[in-house]
């Protein structure tokens, strides 16, 4: 099975270097690729062909939300994949489990794809448990089938700091249970955390890991291309 990728640029992108990532990037673009530029670089994706997301949006999606997005916006012009619930909305922008859940209501009735992440602050043995809790908050009357699960422990992002392959296939394993359980069809479960040229090749041999949240190194053409090369 091939892996479904998708690039998390946060803001590392220079606008100066845009173009020429596009055009590089070109060479590997299918279905099982999503590129997340910032806002400020989103209109130049989007005349591309590129399979387009979307790093945030207002959970209110109203007009009076100064600073944000609205989702009806963003999916007029063409964006039909959003992430939700990433650590660092969570940890610099307060973003609560509700207001992820909210996002996702919004998504679903878009019936655009949410990538959702979920993760542990911890690596012991509450893990398990704190991502269940996660799952249960964020998918309170959720019925929708087009999603991505992102598994990132917070303490691998940005920090260089992988954990083991079987760690990270239990984790997996405890979050697809979780779907089998309430009946849903099978669901995609990416990593994501200090993901990079080395340890993308162990992990990609998991059959566990369908793919992979990629943050700072998916920003940079050269590293970028080097990971696909890895998995495609």
């Amino acid at each position: 099975m091939e892996k479904l990728i998708v690039f998390n640029h946060k803001i590392y992108l220079d606008n100066k270097n845009t173009s020429l990532y596009i055009e590089k990037i070109k060479e590997y673009n299918n279905d099982n690729l999503i590129i997340c530029p910032d806002f400020i670089e989103l209109n130049t994706f989007l005349k591309s062909d590129l399979n387009i997301g979307a790093q945030n949006f207002s959970s209110t999606n109203q007009e009076a939300d100064t600073g944000e997005i609205s989702l009806s916006k963003l999916y007029g012009l063409g964006v039909k994949n959003y992430i939700i619930g990433h650590s660092e909305r969570v940890k610099h922008h307060g973003e609560k489990l509700n207001i992820i859940n909210k996002k996702l209501k919004l998504i679903e009735e878009k019936g655009a794809k949410a990538i959702v992440c979920v993760g542990d602050k911890k690596d012991n043995i509450f893990s398990e448990f704190l991502i269940m809790y996660q799952l249960k908050k964020i998918f309170k009357n959720i019925v929708n089938d087009n999603i991505v699960i992102a598994y990132e422990p917070v303490y691998s992002i940005g920090t260089g700091k992988i954990l083991s392959r079987k760690k990270i296939e239990q984790r997996i394993k405890v979050i697809k249970k979780y779907f089998f359980d309430k009946k849903q069809k099978e669901v995609k479960v990416l990593y994501g955390g200090s993901v990079d040229e080395n340890s993308i090749k162990e992990l990609s041999i998991s059959s566990y890991i369908d793919g992979f949240l990629i943050g700072k190194a998916s920003a940079d053409i050269n590293k970028a291309i080097k990971l696909l090369e890895v998995v495609k």
